[in-house]
Parts: C-alpha cells; sequence; structure tokens
C-alpha cells in the first residue's frame, strides 16, 4: 500500500471574533450515503498502518473551486446539531485520514469549543484508509453540538496531535483556520449539491 496521509486539521488553541451578519439555517441536512466499510483487520494498531480499516466512500466530488481550506467546507445548522462537511482531495489510490475527537469548532459569540459527536459513517480517532480515484474528493461529515444563537464565525482547531507513524512520511502541517464565516459557510453548501445525494 502508499503510505499517504491527510489529516483533517491539527492546530493550536484559537481566539477570534469576526463581525457580520447572523445566518440563520435550519434546513434539513442532505442525506449524504454513508461509506462503505471494506475491510477491517482483526486487530488495529495505531502505530501499523497494515492494520488500519478500509473504506470506500459513497459521496465524493469530481472538483471543487477554490481550493484553499476555508473554500472546501460547507456547514449546516440545525436546533440538535452543527454538520461541518470537508472535502479532501484524494492524491493516491491508498491515503489515509484519522477524524480525531480533539478536533473542535469555536464559536465567536461564547468563544467556548465544541468537540465533535460523531463523523458519519467512519470512526473517531482511528486511522482508516480511503480508497479511491486519484483527483476525486472525499466528503466527509462530522458532526457538532448546535452553535449558540448570534453566531456569525468559528475557528476550527485541535487540543492533540497525532503521533508519528513508523513507516511513514508523517501528518501534514497543522492548519489553523481563525474567522470561518458562517455566511460564507452557509454558501459553500452549494459545492456539496454538484450532484444530489442519494
Amino acid at each position: 500500500m502508499k503510505k499517504a496521509i491527510c489529516l483533517p486539521l491539527i492546530a493550536l488553541a484559537l481566539t477570534a471574533c469576526q463581525a457580520g451578519k447572523t445566518v440563520a439555517n435550519l434546513t434539513p441536512t442532505p442525506d449524504f450515503p454513508a461509506p462503505q466499510l471494506l475491510s477491517k483487520p482483526e486487530k488495529y494498531d495505531a502505530m501499523d498502518y497494515n492494520t488500519f480499516p478500509v473504506y470506500k466512500l459513497n459521496y465524493t466530488l469530481d472538483d471543487i473551486r477554490p481550493q484553499k481550506p476555508r473554500d472546501t467546507k460547507a456547514i449546516w445548522l440545525t436546533k440538535d446539531a452543527t454538520y461541518l462537511v470537508t472535502a479532501y482531495r484524494q492524491h493516491w489510490e491508498m491515503m489515509y485520514f484519522n477524524m480525531p475527537s480533539s478536533e473542535f469548532i469555536q464559536d465567536n459569540v461564547t468563544e467556548e469549543r465544541h468537540f465533535p459527536i460523531k463523523t458519519i459513517g467512519l470512526p473517531t480517532d482511528t486511522t482508516f484508509w480511503v480508497k479511491g480515484d486519484v483527483g476525486q474528493w472525499n466528503v466527509f461529515v462530522t458532526v457538532y453540538p448546535p452553535l449558540p444563537e448570534g453566531t456569525t464565525a468559528i475557528n476550527i482547531g485541535n487540543t492533540k496531535a497525532l503521533d508519528h507513524i513508523p513507516g511513514t512520511t508523517g501528518w501534514t502541517e497543522p492548519e489553523i483556520l481563525l474567522g470561518l464565516s458562517i455566511e460564507e459557510l452557509v454558501k459553500n453548501q452549494a459545492k456539496f449539491l454538484q450532484k444530489a445525494p442519494k
């Protein structure tokens, strides 16, 4: 297997405040198809990439523009949860990811850090392979608690870095995303609806 990786955001504690329009967006989230588990070794070892489960993502995009980190995310807000949808490009046929429970979104009203409830169809705190076509954009949906009323911007960060896996090139450089506009993230929904989820 090729040893290629992408980590959905490792960052440090953040502070930010961005004024702007409060967006009310209580429409139902799209029913994106869940990933398919292709294989799962009997024993998982975070330090051995041969033991990582393998998934196929059943909802991908052919392209997304622009391709800066803040442009490859969208948000759906409901009364019960916050859905952060992110696209990551598949650079190799086999590429591995990790969705850490230490990743947070921080609202600009209370500055509270909100940690994920789950990632739809994928494990948390487990490194896993994604098998796919080179160049496709994989769509991940992470569910967080609802944001407080009046939130106009969020920061994204992480309280913990992942350990280096022996025999690999290492995780990508940490990214700090500050002041992501809720209004812009809502507009980005259209990028993820290029084709209707089944």
